[in-house]
């Protein structure tokens, strides 16, 4: 099950790259493509997926994303261990 990790991990890695170089190259339907191939995005991929639909005038499927990365980041709040 490791090597299966890692696989997922190095695809993970994989796809961010090739979304880094799309928006790199102002290229954003292609960003789109290789950010919606991740399967359980960051914080970070869900804010660079909004940024690519903003510039592609994609108003609403970048404020649906804005709110899911919204959810993602108050689950994280939620679990982090109070100050004592």
């Amino acid at each position: 099950c490791v090597g299966h990790r890692a696989m997922l991990y190095t695809e993970l890695l994989r796809l961010w790259d090739e979304a880094v170089k799309a928006v790199d190259g102002r290229d954003w339907q292609g960003a789109l493509s290789k950010l919606e191939g991740i399967y359980e995005p960051t914080a970070r991929t869900l804010f660079v997926t909004a940024a690519a639909h903003l510039a592609l005038g994609q108003i609403q499927p970048a404020i649906q994303v804005q709110e899911k990365k919204h959810k993602y980041s108050s689950a994280l709040t939620d679990i982090r261990p109070s100050p004592a």
